[in-house]
């Protein structure tokens, strides 16, 4: 049987999520499988089942539709062509799909973030203020000016994956390929902090906050 795949969709580099609801499918086990799967490149419901049972999990052909259905619903998928299938004379096709993006970014928007489950507790920043003075002469420094510094690297960082990503080129894309959320995870995080440090000037902010050291 002879086969030919029709694309006419372009994934973007990098797409930002930036609702709940929308992240809560990269906590689903089975949905993300499907998004990892997805990034070797477009496939049919046919190719899904076989990549599932590469990783011994037997799903059936309707219940890969119904992943990809709310994949798509999310905007993290889309049909991106077909596969044309010849056998003699006869002619058959299937949907080819396709992430949306090669990387996904949770990035919530500032409606979002209001929202009490993504404020971070002010415990966890008294933590990290008080654990960093011990650089500082065991100073506390100030809980205000920590809090401005800590929400300003935070967005600096998201900032810089973005802008990272964008500008990658494919030996990056194909490395990811079979990459799983943890891994893409800590690439990110470590990278956006090499990448900060060339940035911004950590002794010098950290300074203004707790007023003593070099």
């Amino acid at each position: 049987m002879e086969s030919n795949d029709v694309i006419d969709f372009q994934p973007e580099i990098i797409k930002v999520v930036t609702d709940e609801e929308t992240g809560k499918y990269f906590e689903d086990e089975n949905l993300l499988l499907v998004l990892k799967l997805l990034r070797k490149g477009a496939m049919t419901v046919d190719d899904l089942v076989q990549e599932f049972k590469k990783q011994d999990v037997e799903k059936s052909d309707k219940t890969i539709y119904r992943y990809l259905n709310k994949l798509t619903q999310a905007d993290l998928v889309a049909k991106a062509g077909k596969r044309v299938l010849k056998k003699g004379d006869d002619y058959t096709t299937q949907t080819l799909y396709s992430r949306t993006a090669k990387v996904f970014f949770e990035n919530y928007s500032e409606e979002e973030k209001q929202k009490p489950q993504h404020r971070k507790p002010k415990k966890l920043f008294d933590v990290c203020r008080l654990l960093i003075g011990q650089l500082y002469g065991e100073s506390k420094g100030d809980p205000e000016c920590f809090n401005q510094f800590a929400k300003q690297i935070q967005k600096e960082q998201k900032e810089l994956i973005i802008d990272l990503f964008q500008n990658a080129g494919e030996e990056v894309y194909k490395k990811i390929t079979d990459f799983d959320w943890d891994s893409m995870n800590f690439v990110m995080e470590f990278v956006s902090w090499v990448a900060l440090s060339q940035k911004m000037n950590f002794r010098e902010k950290l300074h203004e906050c707790y007023g003593t050291g070099d």
